[in-house]
């Protein structure tokens, strides 16, 4: 996992996550409620980190994870 200036801003929207890079791009993984990821969104798009270059964005809202034993 690599560190970068977005994976500082979970905790500003009571989110957790991660941030990978891959070949295909960066790929961010985050879980929070629907306010606080789409307040993560706009800032990502609207206060983009320095050097990134965002050209495409997909969002898939996926089944929360078992519950642990």
């Amino acid at each position: 996992m690599a560190t970068s200036p977005t994976y500082g801003v979970f905790p500003l929207y009571s989110s957790s996550g991660s941030v990978i890079n891959t070949e295909e791009g960066v790929e961010i993984i985050i879980q929070g409620d629907s306010t606080a990821l789409d307040q993560f969104k706009e800032r990502l798009m609207g206060q983009p980190p320095a050097l990134s270059d965002i050209t495409d964005m997909r969002v898939e809202t996926l089944p929360p994870p078992p519950p642990e034993r």
